[in-house]
């Protein structure tokens, strides 16, 4: 009989593996902490990530955060999919009748010990009668105190958080102000997506349409692709490279206009939508002669024969915490799927030098449009 195949997944894989911290063989900690790394839901995942925001790792506490995050994602997930469902909690009383066979008074008797994690009664056993009294009188005035001070915002704020999907806005505060509410969270989230949330809460009402969170995301990043076909537009570092490749095709190489396409006012990236969900975008494109130009920065694409092996094992993308490895994979199915569209396609870096990158892609479009 063959031995069970251990998986990477698993902390005793590494075992065998050498950890490139310390050059020697993994011990059993530094495993259990590799593996715990490949989860969102460890510190390690995150410790060892960028943060947008600092554009430096993780700390712990910012860790703590995202931690949470996930956790009140995963609730919320978990609270859609046994919605309805009376007996998959230990809080709940089928749970004890259907899975253990206790009685209905019972199985009352059971749920209400485990709900009673403090009270006046557990103090006092806990305590003594005079003392237990006081310590729960106490809490409960603390608790109360706190709530007062709150404003309304804050207090609404506290059920937000309670649950994230739009189902539970929406049990909790009705269908319309459920949707400005869930569209408020969003926003908090991430404001650079404001307008289009607002757009997306408008359609869903103007339409009369019953949503959930998935039906949401639909509508949102439908309007999130139409927008970007609308106003593609590349950056300020790019166009240092490309506005200079514009005018040569216009002026030496006749082009139209139209007929070239990258992200500048009058004009937007060109993109060709994937057979699956999504589409790619592409810098600099001259439509007719199929040639693309793609831009790229180390911040953004991580390239095995310039980065350090250092570099690589620490490189991640600054927003989507993609790996390296991940981040060129994405890349390379980007050029091959261009190719595979009777595209030409060629990449210049930033940190090249700005005239020789000119000159090595004037004569890339050059000569994949003159016969030589």
């Amino acid at each position: 009989m063959k031995d069970k195949k251990v998986s990477v997944q698993q902390w005793e894989y590494w075992l065998s593996r050498i950890n490139p911290r310390t050059n020697e063989l993994y011990n059993e900690t530094e495993a259990k902490d590799h593996v715990s790394s490949f989860r969102k839901w460890s510190k390690f995942y995150w410790t060892k990530r960028i943060n947008p925001e600092t554009n430096k790792l993780y700390t712990e506490d910012e860790a703590t955060i995202q931690i949470s995050i996930i956790q009140k994602e995963m609730s919320s997930k978990s609270i859609l999919k046994n919605k309805g469902k009376n007996d998959i909690s230990e809080t709940q009383y089928n749970y004890w009748i259907n899975k253990h066979g206790y009685s209905e008074s019972d199985a009352k008797e059971i749920v209400s010990k485990r709900q009673k994690t403090f009270s006046k009664e557990i103090c006092i056993e806990k305590y003594g009668e005079i003392d237990g009294v006081k310590c729960w009188k106490k809490r409960q005035d603390k608790w109360q105190k706190t709530l007062k001070e709150k404003t309304k915002e804050e207090l609404l704020n506290i059920n937000i958080l309670k649950g994230s999907s739009i189902s539970n806005f929406i049990n909790q505060y009705g269908y319309e102000n459920g949707i400005e509410y869930y569209c408020k969270y969003r926003i908090n989230k991430n404001k650079s997506d404001k307008g289009l949330i607002e757009k997306t809460k408008r359609y869903i009402f103007d339409n009369s349409i019953i949503v959930d969170t998935d039906k949401f995301a639909e509508i949102f990043d439908n309007f999130k692709f139409l927008k970007y076909k609308k106003n593609g537009r590349a950056s300020s570092q790019s166009l240092k490279y490309l506005i200079p490749l514009y005018k040569f095709c216009r002026k030496h190489l006749n082009m139209n206009r139209e007929n070239i396409r990258l992200g500048v006012s009058g004009s937007k990236e060109f993109y060709i939508k994937k057979e699956s969900k999504g589409f790619y975008s592409f810098d600099f494109s001259c439509i007719s002669e199929k040639i693309i130009v793609e831009f790229n920065h180390l911040f953004w694409h991580p390239d095995p024969y310039i980065l350090t092996k250092e570099q690589w094992d620490n490189w991640y993308h600054p927003k989507r915490l993609w790996s390296a490895a991940e981040k060129y994979k994405m890349d390379q199915d980007k050029i091959a799927f261009a190719k595979s569209n009777g595209y030409s396609i060629i990449t210049i870096w930033h940190h090249l030098d700005l005239e020789e990158q000119l000159l090595k892609v004037k004569n890339f479009i050059t000569c994949n449009i003159i016969p030589t």
